[in-house]
């Protein structure tokens, strides 16, 4: 008997269509599709709120990084490990840190980053 192949986004909209029929209490439906009452109701407001798009799957990248050093400092970095192939880490950042002072008090450049 070969397996029934099924994705996330049919199950989820077998799960509305049976919710919208409302002929089975919904904490039984969502104990036939396997998830918590607060996950049904969570596809469901998605659902009245952004129609069929709302139920796909959303990123769980961050929205901002705190970390992250701008475009502008990236390449500057690169440029000097590029300028000066025999220069480690330590000590691009130390010659970044002479260069632009300001820029290297806001931002924390840890040097296993320069490992290039």
């Amino acid at each position: 008997m070969p397996w029934k192949e099924t994705n996330k986004m049919e199950l989820k909209e077998q799960f509305i269509t049976e919710m919208l029929k409302e002929e089975i209490p919904f904490s039984h439906l969502c104990k036939k599709y396997g998830i918590s009452e607060k996950t049904g109701y969570k596809w469901k407001n998605r659902f009245f709120e952004q129609g069929k798009t709302g139920l796909q799957e959303l990123s769980r990248e961050p929205y901002c990084h705190p970390n992250q050093i701008d475009a502008d400092t990236a390449a500057e970095l690169i440029r000097f490990k590029l300028a000066h192939k025999t220069w480690g880490p330590k000590k691009i950042r130390e010659v970044y840190a002479r260069a632009f002072p300001v820029k290297t008090y806001s931002l924390p450049i840890s040097s296993s980053a320069l490992s290039i």
